[in-house]
């Protein structure tokens, strides 16, 4: 699948670059970078979006610029360069706020506060963890999009906030670890109810994502194995 996606971005690739459709050129860079990212070559994933970065910048495309610092972001930690990849969240952040796109930032926040978890020794470091996780808190609804993977990603920073030493109150976050898993497993189980054929729910379920919070929900008890 993602080779005949991989041809098809890199053929859009081509023709827009040719006719000079600028913007068109920077979404089918960033869709070819998410692929190598997903292959886990983040060297290249890397350089696919530092050029559909500098696209959006010289066509005053300032979402797509923000989202593209995220998505650098990602990567840069991926490749060890934390100080560079923070650096690149909070530029993100502060832009999509800065255009009133904060549905758009709610990644690049969760993104933010994980890599900080990693290695937090002040106390202004974990504040500025918590004030992330407040602000994806703000944005959770029945109707944004990915509800349940940022259910889940909350669920995971407050039970890694809870293991932190500099953390206060661990068994307060280890709770709501528990209340944001079961939100996951209630809205994935919501979904799933709405898919009659039998074969495409089991395909639905059986993602890695989705495997994961229900393997978690099995070890937490919240459903039946």
């Amino acid at each position: 699948m993602n080779r005949e996606a991989m041809k098809d971005y890199e053929k859009a690739l081509e023709i827009a670059d040719r006719i000079g459709d600028r913007m068109t050129s920077s979404i089918a860079l960033t869709n070819i970078a998410d692929i190598l990212f997903e292959q886990h070559e983040f060297s290249r994933a890397e350089m696919l979006y530092s050029r559909a970065l500098d696209i959006c910048r010289e066509i005053g495309d300032r979402e797509g610029e923000g989202e593209n610092l995220g998505y650098l972001g990602l990567v840069l930690g991926k490749l060890g360069r934390k100080d560079q990849a923070r650096e690149a969240l909070r530029r993100s952040i502060a832009l999509l706020e800065e255009i009133d796109a904060p549905a758009r930032a709610v990644a690049p926040r969760i993104n933010l506060a994980e890599s900080l978890l990693e290695s937090v020794a002040s106390e202004e470091s974990l504040k500025e963890v918590m004030e992330h996780i407040g602000k994806v808190e703000e944005m959770v609804c029945p109707g944004m999009n990915d509800l349940t993977q940022t259910n889940l990603a909350l669920s995971d920073l407050y039970s890694k906030l809870s293991e932190n030493p500099a953390a206060e109150s661990p068994n307060k976050l280890q709770r709501k670890s528990r209340t944001f898993l079961e939100a996951a497993c209630a809205s994935l189980i919501k979904i799933a109810d709405t898919i009659e054929d039998e074969d495409q729910k089991a395909s639905f379920l059986g993602t890695r994502v989705h495997r994961r919070i229900l393997d978690k929900c099995n070890r937490a008890k919240l459903i039946d194995s």
